[in-house]
């Protein structure tokens, strides 16, 4: 059985009086059902470039993930999976583009 599941990749501001001025920002994974993963944190242009990295990874899967950009800190996913796999790929894709990997118990 396939199995959708839907987030958006995003880049946002820190949440912290301190962050705020040092321009911390943070990518995030927002999921419609479950807890957001952040994936990475620092600068914006770090986040900037894990986020195309992560964006060019997923496009090349077109039979798995259907991608479309919401904005320019931003893009929509649809993750087409069998249920079984469903979060395995979604951590093999983040570990092939060097992303920190946070494994999470998270209903999706």
């Amino acid at each position: 059985m396939k199995k959708v599941r839907v987030f958006n990749c995003r880049i946002r501001r820190k949440q912290s009086p301190q962050a705020t001025r040092n321009g911390t920002y943070q990518l995030v994974r927002e999921f419609v059902v479950g807890k957001d993963d952040v994936l990475l944190q620092g600068s914006f242009h770090t986040c900037r470039d894990a986020m195309d990295r992560y964006y060019y990874k997923l496009i090349s899967e077109p039979e798995h993930y259907v991608v479309q950009w919401c904005d320019e800190f931003s893009f929509m996913v649809h993750h087409i999976a069998d249920n079984s796999s469903a979060q395995d790929a979604d951590l093999s894709a983040l570990e092939e583009i060097d992303l920190p990997v946070k494994k999470t118990n998270s209903p999706i």
